[in-house]
């Protein structure tokens, strides 16, 4: 494994290495049974210490083989919104990476990969750019008087 992207958008974590044909099935065939997620989880921080790995056993719904070089993990809505909702998540935290374990992988034979180790593998995110906002709006009843301390809403346009 070398490295992963991730798509908040589409739920996909890109896996991307060499040799994923190894696994002996044809690209676009689900290998979600050839997989340990125990041996898979996301290092906020990447550091391995300061918080708790978020581990993705139980919350990958799909796993393809994309192509030699790529799999494609679809994260299940609930695990989508909890990394998400991470406070330690992504620029919030520090510079995240994923950890991968001896075993992660096995063949259709049932043979476990010991070369699928990688500590710290970098994370490239689909969503990179910052959002631009066009401008500012007051959403308010253009036929009532404000006074002071009325509460009204100030929408932003992106």
């Amino acid at each position: 494994m070398d490295s992963v992207t991730y798509d908040p958008g589409t739920k996909e974590l890109g896996i991307v290495g060499d040799k994923f044909n190894e696994i002996n099935v044809d690209n676009t065939s689900s290998i979600l049974s050839y997989l340990d997620f125990n041996q898979l989880s996301w290092d906020f921080n990447g550091d391995g210490a300061t918080t708790t790995p978020f581990s993705l056993f139980g919350k990958v719904e799909s796993a393809i083989l994309t192509n030699k070089n790529t799999i494609t993990l679809t994260l299940t809505d609930d695990a989508a919104s909890a990394l998400a909702a991470d406070p330690a998540f992504g620029a919030r935290g520090g510079t995240d990476t994923v950890d991968v374990s001896a075993g992660f992988i096995s063949d259709k034979f049932g043979n476990t990969a010991t070369l699928d180790v990688k500590a710290d593998a970098a994370i490239t995110y689909a969503d990179e750019g910052r959002p631009y906002i066009t401008k500012f709006y007051v959403d308010a009843d253009a036929s009532k008087a404000y006074k002071k301390d009325d509460e009204v809403l100030i929408k932003a346009e992106m």
